[in-house]
């Protein structure tokens, strides 16, 4: 906790093993942050059969009131997300191409977490070395290139590293290049990804 809200660290991966209490952890930097700012907005991406669970967690353990986007509220107006600062919504519903316009139009969130972040994938094709991503990583990737989620600066105040947080019990999976890429989402301002496509890259010497 103290690592994750001291020193403007974000972005981060958090990474312990199945039953090892990550929701917990991402509950008690969420309050935290709330505790610094009480308006902050968040938003917690999850898959859809574990969104009342996270709900539940968030109430029962932290006193968070979070309300499901889609259920709770209609996601497809900007209007409707106004009184709306903790959100709990399934990737697969947020990522639909028709609600990027909402989305570009409501205010930007202080913090994102991610569940089951090793589902954001991008890797090398093979044979032609093509980079594929999957909706999931191009959607948390737009999230982020278009500051829906806020960013901390470099002091320059150029920005540095969004405000998110992946989690993922599993998220290298044996694929240095792949592992990469999904730590790029969280520091872009470490880890180039298309420096680490190259043998020799910067993944292997990181």
């Amino acid at each position: 906790l103290e690592k994750v809200l001291s020193g403007k660290r974000f972005g981060h991966v958090i990474a312990d093993d199945v039953g090892m209490g990550k929701t917990i952890e991402a509950g008690l930097i969420i309050a935290a942050f709330r505790q610094r700012n009480p308006q902050c907005r968040v938003l917690v991406l999850c898959p859809a059969g574990v969104v009342l669970q996270w709900q539940d967690e968030m109430d029962e353990h932290f006193g968070l009131t979070f309300d499901i986007a889609g259920r709770d509220f209609k996601v497809d107006r900007a209007s409707t997300w106004d009184s709306h600062s903790l959100v709990l919504a399934s990737l697969d519903t947020l990522k639909q191409e028709r609600l990027r316009d909402t989305l570009k139009a409501i205010p930007p969130f202080d913090l994102v977490v991610c569940d089951e972040a090793h589902r954001l994938t991008a890797r090398r094709e093979f044979l032609g070395n093509d980079l594929y991503r999957t909706v999931n990583y191009r959607f948390i990737e737009w999230l982020t290139q278009e500051h829906l989620v806020s960013w901390e600066n470099n002091s320059d105040g150029s920005p540095r590293s969004p405000r998110i947080l992946l989690m993922s019990a599993t998220p290298h999976q044996g694929d240095d290049l792949r592992f990469g890429y999904l730590l790029q989402l969280a520091r872009p301002d470490l880890i180039d990804a298309e420096l680490a496509a190259q043998p020799g890259g910067a993944l292997n010497n990181t």
